[in-house]
């Protein structure tokens, strides 16, 4: 990550998987669990967790609904 920093200066943009995916590590680098939902002005969507039992929906115009418990 401070390699992408120096290429790209103190505000670095990250793709939205990639941006979601950052966040359990971290929580759990911290000895946390939980996860993250989220959309792009797009409407794509990311779901990543570290937490067992994570529950998480989407569902929108043009999108098959989904709904999950891991």
């Amino acid at each position: 990550m401070a390699e992408l920093r120096q290429l790209h200066g103190p505000r670095l943009l990250l793709p939205l998987w990639l941006s979601s995916d950052r966040l359990p590590v971290e929580v759990a680098r911290q000895r946390g669990d939980g996860g993250v939902i989220a959309f792009d002005r797009s409407g794509a969507v990311t779901m990543a967790f570290n937490s067992p039992g994570m529950k998480r929906a989407v569902a929108g115009a043009g999108r098959q609904p989904f709904a999950g418990i891991r």
